[in-house]
């Protein structure tokens, strides 16, 4: 019983402290100020997982943090980056479960990549990203009412 314990506060411990900021992208670029909760974020990542329909996305993630009040307006799987159960965030597979606890934050695409019937309410890797954007962008009047300020702030449609 005792190894148990202290197995499961060691890994609670490795997951509270291994946070590198992974939001779905597939690389980043630079490295960003530590971000509200102390951790060095990165400066910009480039959102590919769309490439077959859309050019990538060079995401200013550096801009974005010093934006927004919180990793969690963006970042759901921690709501309030405070200490939370394991299984708060972690209804996943072992190998996602172990790929976040090395990475902190889960990519949106190993929960997001493609429309599950048998969960109606998780909305696919698209519709993730978009609501996540539109949560902010709308507020400013800059993002979602045309589709044209999308591909020109940030990604454009694949031509052919």
């Amino acid at each position: 019983m005792k190894k148990i314990v202290f197995y499961l506060m060691t890994m609670s411990l490795a997951v509270l402290f291994a946070i590198p900021l992974y939001a779905g992208s597939d690389s980043s670029a630079g490295s960003g100020p530590a971000s509200p909760s102390g951790v060095t974020a990165p400066g910009t990542i480039l959102l590919d997982s769309l490439s077959r329909i859309y050019e990538p996305v060079n995401f200013n993630h550096e801009m974005h943090t010093s934006i927004a009040e919180h990793c969690s307006q963006c970042h759901h799987q921690h709501p309030s980056a405070k200490e939370v159960t394991c299984m708060e965030c972690h209804s996943l597979t072992a190998s996602d479960f172990k790929k976040s606890a090395a990475t902190g934050f889960i990519a949106c695409r190993s929960c997001h990549e493609a429309i599950d019937p048998a969960q109606p309410n998780m909305p696919g890797l698209k519709a993730a990203y978009h609501r996540a954007c539109f949560r902010c962008h709308r507020d400013m009047g800059d993002a979602g009412l045309d589709p044209q300020s999308c591909s020109m702030k940030c990604h454009a449609k694949k031509k052919g």
